[in-house]
């Protein structure tokens, strides 16, 4: 199991359920987008913080942009049948933080080879930064959608943050709109009870989410699987190759105590 755990929300699971379903018809372009304004001068200032420190591997694209990665790899490859699955060529764009070397932003271009049966090469855009935020806003409705799968027959918008959205909109060439709110179960208002992350916390009695992946894990172990249902080691794989590969194009190598394959290795 990964710790990415938005691809067990059940609206991650609504989300490639309406693609294989092919209501949104051949999916042929995805854009997913996790950044968040951050001011690394200021928010990150000294260089130790794990998000600019080449020594903790620091950078957005390990922190922020797995969760970019997360939603086209859901949508453009777990959604495939396994026979078919075809790796992705990449093409990437770094911009370093000035102070660290580590990646502030970066764009990645992923082309997926398909049939012409199956649509042809599918694109897909995954970015993610420090400086400009998904959603300016703070309003998940007010900042548009973060996440756009584009298919021949509409299209499916998921709305920020991209690694716990709650908000879905599907838009058909046939006129049909259909908005969906999706809540975090917990004990609910007048409980007292608060969650969250870091310094954010979610409304009274609402979870975080994390307890999707938490179930599935138990589930895993229950039945005797060595893979989660929504992702497999093969895909874990391939996702790392393509961030290897986007690095290796921005020139972010980090120190060989993090870089290096032996194992085990002297420090």
């Amino acid at each position: 199991m990964e710790a990415v755990w938005t691809r067990y929300f059940p609206l991650s699971c609504y989300v490639r359920d309406t693609i294989t379903s092919g209501r949104i018809g051949q999916v042929h372009r995805i854009h997913a987008d996790n950044s968040l304004s951050l001011n690394p001068e200021k928010s990150f200032a000294g260089e130790k913080h794990r998000m600019v420190n080449m020594d903790l591997a620091g950078g957005a694209l390990l922190d922020l942009g797995i969760y970019s990665l997360t939603w086209v790899f859901q949508c453009a490859w777990t959604t495939q049948e396994k026979s078919k699955r075809q790796k992705p060529s990449v093409l990437s764009a770094t911009k370093p933080y000035h102070k660290t070397g580590a990646d502030e932003m970066m764009t990645i271009l992923l082309t997926f080879p398909r049939s012409m049966e199956d649509g042809g090469d599918l694109h897909a855009i995954a970015s993610t930064g420090m400086r400009t935020a998904s959603d300016p806003t703070g309003d998940q409705k007010a900042g548009g959608p973060s996440i756009r799968i584009w298919g021949d027959k509409g299209e499916i918008q998921v709305f920020p943050p991209a690694f716990r959205p709650l908000y879905t909109k599907l838009i058909l060439h046939d006129g049909t709109v259909e908005d969906k709110h999706w809540s975090m179960p917990g004990p609910g208002k007048g409980s007292g009870w608060m969650n969250g992350f870091g310094d954010n916390l979610n409304a009274e009695g609402e979870g975080h989410g994390m307890f999707f992946e938490a179930d599935e894990a138990g589930f895993a172990l229950l039945e005797g699987r060595l893979e989660g249902q929504y992702e497999d080691l093969d895909e874990s794989i391939v996702i790392m190759e393509v961030m290897d590969e986007a690095r290796k194009q921005g020139g972010l190598k980090y120190p060989d105590a993090i870089e290096s394959l032996e194992y085990p290795l002297k420090l």
